[in-house]
C-alpha cells in the first residue's frame, strides 16, 4: 500500500491514537550528532507528552548525565542508551546499547577508545576534502572536534554546509563526501559479538538498530546467537508493513522489541516522539532490562 495514500494515513493515525507512543528509544543530541543539546532533546520529548525518552548518541553516553538532570525536572524517565558501532560478516550494523550502566568504567573506556578513532577519521576526512581543493572557515573544524565528544560523517558535512561549500547535506554528501569516504575507511567498527558482550557486562540490552530490509528470520535467528537481545520495529525509515513484520520475527525468536524516531534535528518526519513504543512494548522491554 502506498505510503502517501489517504487509506495509509487513515490507518496510521487510528493506530496513533489507540496506542499512544509514551516511550522514544532512539534519539541524538549534540554529543554526537544531533542538532540539540541534551537538555533541548528532552524537552522535546516533554512537550511530546513522552512518559521515557532514550539518549542513544553515536558510540558515546556522554551526552546522559544533562538529559538526565533535565528529566528530573521535566518528569520524563531519561533511558541511558547509545548506539554502537559494530561489523558483522562484513557489514555495517548499528547496535542499540539501552538501559545500560552509565558509571559502568569497562563500558566507558570502551566508548573513549572509539571516540579517539572517530575522531581520527574526521579529521582524516577533513584532510582528505582539502586535498580535493575545500578551503573551511577558519577555526570551524578545530571548534567542532574539541566541542564534540562522538565526531562523524555528519559533522563534516555540517562543516561543508556552514562553510557554503554546499547548501545542504544531502549536497554534501552526494558531490563531496561520496567522493573521499572511500579513501578513509573507518576504524572505529566493533565485531559484533563483542559490542553485545559489552553492552550486556554493562547491564544493557542490545537492541539491533533500523534492521536491514533484506533481513530476514535466518539473519536475525543468526543475530540472535552473537547476542543480540531485540530488532527495533519501529523506524522513520520503514512502512508499517515492514514494523509489523520485525514485530512478528522478533515475537517468534523470543527477542524484545524497541522502537524510536532516530532524531537528529526538526523535522516533518523525524521529530521526537513520532516514532517509538506504546505503553504494553515499553512495559516488557523494561522488563527484560531488569531482567538482562
Amino acid at each position: 500500500m502506498p505510503r502517501r495514500s489517504p487509506f495509509t494515513a487513515l490507518c496510521m493515525n487510528l493506530q496513533a491514537a489507540l496506542h499512544p507512543v509514551v516511550a522514544d528509544l532512539h534519539a541524538h543530541t549534540t554529543a554526537s550528532d544531533g542538532d540539540f543539546t541534551p537538555s533541548g532533546l528532552v524537552a522535546l520529548a516533554k512537550q511530546a507528552r513522552l512518559t521515557a525518552l532514550a539518549v542513544t548518541d553515536h558510540d558515546t553516553l556522554a551526552g546522559y548525565p544533562e538529559a538526565q538532570a533535565t528529566g528530573v525536572t521535566l518528569g520524563v524517565r531519561v533511558v541511558p542508551g547509545v548506539e554502537c558501532t559494530a561489523v558483522w560478516a562484513g557489514r555495517e550494523l548499528h547496535v542499540l546499547g539501552l538501559f545500560v550502566d552509565p558509571d559502568d568504567a569497562e563500558f566507558a573506556a570502551h566508548l573513549a577508545a572509539v571516540g579517539v578513532q572517530r575522531r581520527a577519521r574526521f579529521l582524516a576526512l577533513v584532510e582528505a576534502l582539502k586535498g580535493q581543493g575545500v578551503t573551511f572557515t577558519p577555526g570551524l573544524v578545530e571548534g567542532l572536534a574539541d566541542r564534540v565528544p562522538s565526531l562523524g560523517r555528519r559533522h563534516v558535512a555540517g562543516l561543508l554546509v556552514n562553510t557554503g561549500v554546499a547548501a545542504t547535506y544531502n549536497e554534501a554528501f552526494g558531490l563531496y563526501l561520496r567522493e573521499v569516504l572511500p579513501a578513509v575507511p573507518p576504524t572505529h567498527f566493533t565485531e559484533l559479538p563483542e559490542v553485545t558482550r559489552r553492552i550486556h557486562a554493562a547491564g544493557g540490552v542490545a537492541v539491533l538498530a533500523h534492521p536491514p530490509f533484506r533481513f530476514d528470520v535466518p539473519e536475525f535467528a543468526e543475530l540472535q546467537t552473537q547476542g543480540l537481545d531485540g530488532l527495533e520495529a519501529g523506524h522513520p525509515s520503514q512502512l508499517s508493513g515492514r514494523a509489523a513484520a520485525l514485530r512478528g520475527i522478533a515475537g517468534s525468536l523470543g527477542m524484545v522489541v524497541s522502537a524510536g524516531s532516530d532524531f537528529h534535528a526538526t523535522s516533518p518526519t523525524r521529530g521526537v516522539g513520532t516514532h517509538g513504543l506504546s505503553r504494553e512494548p515499553w512495559a516488557a522491554l523494561c522488563g527484560r532490562a531488569v531482567h538482562s
